[in-house]
C-alpha cells in the first residue's frame, strides 16, 4: 500500500487495493505517463486511466469494458493520443 492509499483510511484503503489489477508507467508514442487498471465493485467492468502531465497540466484519459473486445478498442483509443 502506498502513502496515498493509506492516507484515504483503512476501509477505504482495503477498497482501492482490493479494486487494483495493476500500475505502473508507460510510453504512448513518445510520451511518459502512467496507468491504473482497477475492477469496479459492483459489476465486471474494469475501468482504465492514462495519466500525463503536459505542460504544467494534468491529462487523465479513461476508459472502462467488460469485454475482451471493448479492451482492445478502449487501450487503442488511449493509445491513440497523441500530444499537439
Amino acid at each position: 500500500m502506498d502513502k496515498y492509499t493509506a492516507m484515504a483510511g483503512p476501509e477505504v484503503a482495503s477498497i482501492l487495493e482490493e479494486m487494483l489489477l495493476s500500475k505502473g508507467y508507460i510510453n504512448t508514442n513518445g510520451m511518459r505517463g502512467y496507468e491504473v487498471e482497477m475492477r469496479m465493485p459492483k459489476d465486471d467492468t474494469r475501468m482504465l486511466q492514462h495519466i500525463y502531465i503536459i505542460d504544467d497540466h494534468l491529462l487523465l484519459l479513461m476508459a472502462s469494458y467488460q469485454s475482451s473486445r471493448e479492451e482492445k478498442t478502449a487501450r487503442n483509443f488511449l493509445d491513440s493520443v497523441q500530444r499537439l
